[in-house]
């Protein structure tokens, strides 16, 4: 068994949590976007930028992790093995984005539980068809985030 494997079986197990629950999102559960690109965030200001926000125009989702009672180590572990090392580029998690799902929701968008590629994933629905409105959202949402540098790469944000 490869170490990628045994490391995704690994972290599979630990994050089987009995208040996780697969149907509900509660509102006071942090929510974690990963950020791959420069652009999604202000290096100057420590900000996130509404790209890291907005879906793509051919999933209309966007993809996130319920991080919730998780620690920093683990949620890192999460974007390497989940997020990263999954991407045909491999490219590396630079920052992480995080917020409530109750702010999400404040928006009009829902946090819709999908258990794959890990059981904590989530998808981020409801976008609106018009780019404006998208955009709109994607600022409020870019706005209440706090952004959290990874910690093998601070020369990033600080």
């Amino acid at each position: 068994m490869s170490f990628l494997n045994r490391l995704k079986s690994f972290l599979h197990g630990i994050f089987r949590e009995p208040e996780l629950s697969p149907e509900n999102v509660l509102p006071n559960e942090r929510i974690t976007r990963f950020v791959l690109y420069h652009g999604h965030f202000k290096k100057e200001t420590g900000r996130v930028r509404p790209e890291a926000y907005t879906p793509s125009r051919k999933l209309k989702d966007i993809s996130v992790y319920r991080t919730h009672r998780t620690s920093e180590t683990d949620i890192w572990s999460i974007g390497e093995a989940y997020v990263s090392s999954l991407r045909k580029d491999r490219k590396p998690v630079l920052a992480r984005a995080d917020l409530s799902a109750a702010t999400i929701t404040g928006v009009g968008l829902s946090v819709v539980p999908h258990p794959y590629p890990h059981p904590r994933h989530a998808n981020v629905t409801g976008w609106p068809d018009d780019q404006s409105e998208r955009k709109m959202k994607a600022v409020e949402l870019a706005n209440a985030a706090t952004l959290v540098a990874h910690p093998d790469r601070h020369d990033v944000i600080h």
